[in-house]
């Protein structure tokens, strides 16, 4: 089981506030390199799966 929560914790430390482009939330990045190390794939095929799989859109925003 993943602990989500306590992800967004560590993560947000490592981010300035209001400076730059908004963060995507932590799930989707750290979900997304999850996805992409357990298939062995590339950047943009992780991301072209991610919009057509409805089981791991689930998975990233719930």
């Amino acid at each position: 089981m993943i602990e989500w929560k306590r992800l967004e914790e560590e993560f947000d430390k490592l981010f300035v506030k209001n400076v730059g482009q908004p963060a995507r939330p932590v799930r989707l990045v750290v979900g997304l390199f999850i996805l992409q190390h357990m298939d062995g794939i590339s950047d943009e095929k992780v991301v072209h799966r991610w919009v057509e799989n409805p089981y791991w859109q689930y998975f990233l925003w719930i």
